[in-house]
């Protein structure tokens, strides 16, 4: 609609006898035409990425040695004893032992057998939200539309010592 109202102002500066103007106002046109307009995010994306972003934040404060208490139900600093094993759950509990699903990549060349990286499926349904050491990302996908979340290194690290720690010799 703002387009075509400008092509009309353009046409009168040409009747007028303003034709350079009209000219350099025209060779814009293409470039106002091809852009294409800012990405809005939807309300599922906006979900999505919120709760990408909740994960990142429990793996920070997991990779900064705090537990999930589960009867406070929110993260402690120093959880002290629990005599039953139940109460606290660290990283492994939380994320390893407890997930949907989990992809490991050993590097095999050289016979060494080595851990690489592993991707730790962690929400399904809507969204579906995976950690994935390799891109360094948590990666979220839901009705077509997606998310990618960067971690940072700290996070990445103590993920891939807990996945190396807990498989080795699995392989």
């Amino acid at each position: 609609m703002a387009i075509e109202k400008l092509k009309e102002y353009i046409d009168s500066m040409k009747k007028e006898g303003l034709m350079g103007y009209a000219m350099s106002i025209e060779q814009l046109l293409p470039d106002l035409c091809d852009k294409p307009a800012p990405h809005v995010l939807s309300e599922t994306e906006k979900d999505m990425r919120r709760m990408c972003e909740n994960i990142l934040d429990t793996l920070k404060q997991f990779s900064e040695g705090k537990a999930y208490d589960t009867v406070k139900q929110k993260m402690v600093d120093d959880p002290g004893y629990d005599y039953y094993g139940e109460r606290y759950q660290y990283f492994c509990d939380y994320y390893l032992y407890d997930n949907f699903g989990l992809r490991v990549i050993y590097d095999l060349c050289g016979g060494d057998k080595s851990y690489r990286s592993c991707k730790i499926c962690v929400a399904t349904g809507g969204p579906g939200i995976w950690i994935d050491t390799e891109t360094g990302n948590i990666e979220g996908y839901w009705w077509g539309e997606r998310c990618s979340i960067p971690m940072p290194d700290c996070v990445i690290k103590m993920i891939d010592k807990e996945a190396e720690d807990l498989l080795d010799g699995w392989y």
